[in-house]
């Protein structure tokens, strides 16, 4: 979707890859939450992240920092009600049963850390953007000889299961942070 660029006059100077910032990236859902909006209120305006920005500007009276949020929609015209909605709950619902074992990993039982070890690691998804983003910190840390990367890419390789992701974030962290110890005594 085409977007308006920011005309903030860095020009080329900090943009090397040419792109000109005139389309909007994927979709990001924003939630506005407020008693001064109507309940159930669904708004299909088209925002981008400079709309926060702009909302603000707007808000509090400020000039536009570029021509990007000059042109953004802001969110001032969902607070519609005069005076503040007071159907908001006091009190918040128990926490979703099962949720605990994600922050206690000591109350996980072995055979189900076992069973969740053995599943397949997706080829998309979280964990699969996660391990690459282990790899690449490989490669800003230890890793900085063809040979080294090399052995990275093959334990990379190698991963099958979320077992085998585990095992491989836990070494990449490990030998990462050995490795920026050892820079910091320096």
């Amino acid at each position: 979707m085409p977007a308006v660029p920011p005309a903030d006059g860095s020009g080329t100077a900090y943009n090397q890859t040419g792109f000109t910032f005139d389309l909007l990236g994927v979709r990001v859902p924003a939630i506005v939450v407020s008693p001064l909006i109507a309940a159930g209120t669904v708004d299909h305006t088209v925002y981008d992240h400079s709309s926060v920005l702009a909302t603000v500007e707007r808000l509090f009276g400020f000039g536009a920092l570029t021509a990007r949020d000059a042109a953004a929609n802001d969110v001032r015209h969902l607070f519609s009600q005069a005076t503040a909605r007071t159907d908001c709950p006091t009190t918040l619902p128990p926490p979703v049963a099962g949720m605990g074992r994600v922050l206690r990993d000591s109350a996980v039982s072995e055979a189900t850390a076992s069973a969740e070890d053995a599943l397949p690691v997706a080829e998309a998804g979280n964990l699969a953007a996660f391990l690459a983003t282990a790899r690449k910190a490989a490669y800003d840390t230890y890793a900085t000889t063809p040979a080294e990367q090399a052995i990275v890419e093959q334990e990379y390789a190698e991963i099958a299961t979320r077992g085998d992701a585990k095992a491989f974030a836990a070494k990449v962290m490990a030998k990462a942070t050995r490795f920026r110890d050892a820079r910091q005594v320096r």
